[in-house]
C-alpha cells in the first residue's frame, strides 16, 4: 500500500476524482462484446443458407442492440483455453458440439453461456434456443398422411437425430415407414457443403425398391439434389411421390418444379431470441436456467396446395 501511495504522490495525484479521471477507460467493445463459437459442424456446413440466416440475424440483433458479435470457429484438436484467447467479452453462444460450459467459464471466468439449437449430446448446463424438432417430424408425418401416403421414407445422413424422431411420429400416424438414411451423405467441396450424389442415388435406390408412396428428406439441399435423380428414373413428384422437407431455403427451393412442401424453423427467429436471451442472462446472473423452444411452420408447395 506504501509503495502504491508513493507512486500515486508521483503522479501528482492529490484526491480520488483526479485518479478517476486519469485511469485508463474500458474499451467500450470490451464492455459490450459476445462470442458466437462455432464447434463440431463439418467442413462446408456453415455455408448452408439456413445456418447462415441464423448467425446474420445475430449478428444484425446483438448490433441493434449495442454490442458487437465476433464468430469463430474451434478447430479439431483446439483446446477451449485457445479458441477463448484474446476474448474478454461477457457471453459466448455456443452453437455445434456441445461443449460443457464449465471448460468455458474456466477460461473466462464470469461469462455466460446460451446454446443455439439442441446439437446432440447438448448439455442442460445454460440457458438454450431450439426449435421443436419433435414438432418437425408430426408435420411431415402428418402432411404425408393427408396427401394419402401410406408406405413413406425418410433419407437423411446415417446417424441424424431427425430419423428417430420421424419414425416414431409416422407411426403414431399409422404409416409404415422405411428407413432411407446412407453414410457420408453430405460432403465439403472444400468450402461449401454439397450433397453426395453417389450416397443419395443409393437411398433412393433402397426406398424406391420398397414401393414407397411419400417422402421426408432432411432438408431442402437433399430435395434439390433429389429431382433430377427422380426425373432419370421416371418419377414425377407429386404424382408418383409426395415429398416435404425441411428449412424453407428459398435457394433449394425456387428452381424445383412442383415445388415440394417444406417446414420452416424460422432460422431468423432463432438467431435474434439467442441473442436475447444472452442478454438477458447476463443481466440475471442468478436465474434458473431456460430453454426458448420455436414453433416450426409448414409451408405448402405446389404439391402441397
Amino acid at each position: 500500500m506504501e509503495k502504491v501511495l508513493e507512486t500515486i504522490r508521483k503522479m501528482g495525484i492529490t484526491d480520488v476524482e483526479q485518479l478517476r479521471v486519469r485511469r485508463r477507460p474500458v474499451r467500450l467493445d470490451v464492455q459490450r462484446s459476445m462470442l458466437l463459437l462455432v464447434e463440431g459442424l463439418p467442413s462446408g456446413a456453415m455455408s448452408s443458407p439456413v445456418y447462415a440466416q441464423i448467425l446474420i440475424a445475430a449478428e444484425k440483433q446483438a448490433h441493434k442492440r449495442g454490442w458487437q458479435l465476433t464468430l469463430r470457429h474451434k478447430s479439431h484438436g483446439e483446446s477451449v483455453q485457445e479458441s477463448l484467447a484474446n476474448f474478454r467479452g461477457q457471453g459466448v453462444l455456443l452453437f455445434g458440439r456441445a461443449t460443457p460450459v464449465a471448460e468455458i467459464e474456466r477460461a473466462i471466468p464470469g461469462v455466460r453461456c446460451v446454446r443455439m439449437l439442441g446439437m446432440p449430446a447438448a448439455a442442460d448446463d445454460c440457458d438454450q434456443v431450439d426449435y421443436d424438432r419433435g414438432e418437425v417430424c408430426r408435420m411431415a408425418a402428418r402432411h404425408l398422411k393427408g396427401r394419402g401416403c401410406r408406405r413413406v421414407a425418410f433419407i437423411g445422413d446415417l446417424g441424424n437425430t431427425r430419423w428417430a424422431d420421424f419414425l416414431r411420429c409416422a407411426r403414431e400416424e399409422g404409416l409404415e415407414v422405411i428407413d432411407g438414411n446412407v453414410a457420408r451423405l453430405f460432403q465439403s467441396d472444400g468450402a461449401n457443403q454439397i450433397v453426395n450424389q453417389a450416397a443419395l442415388e443409393e437411398a433412393l435406390e433402397r426406398i424406391l425398391g420398397e414401393g414407397v408412396d411419400g417422402l421426408f428428406a432432411y432438408s431442402d439441399q437433399v430435395v434439390n439434389a433429389l429431382y433430377p435423380v427422380l426425373a432419370k428414373r421416371g418419377v414425377e413428384p407429386d404424382r408418383d411421390l409426395q415429398v416435404v422437407s425441411c428449412n424453407a431455403e428459398e435457394l433449394f427451393l425456387a428452381p424445383l418444379h412442383p415445388r415440394p412442401t417444406s417446414i420452416d424453423i424460422h432460422s431468423v427467429e432463432i438467431g435474434i431470441r439467442a441473442v436475447e436471451t444472452l442478454l438477458w442472462r447476463i443481466q440475471n446472473p442468478l436465474a434458473a436456467p431456460t430453454v426458448v423452444i420455436i414453433r416450426p411452420k409448414l409451408i405448402p408447395g405446389a404439391m402441397g396446395r
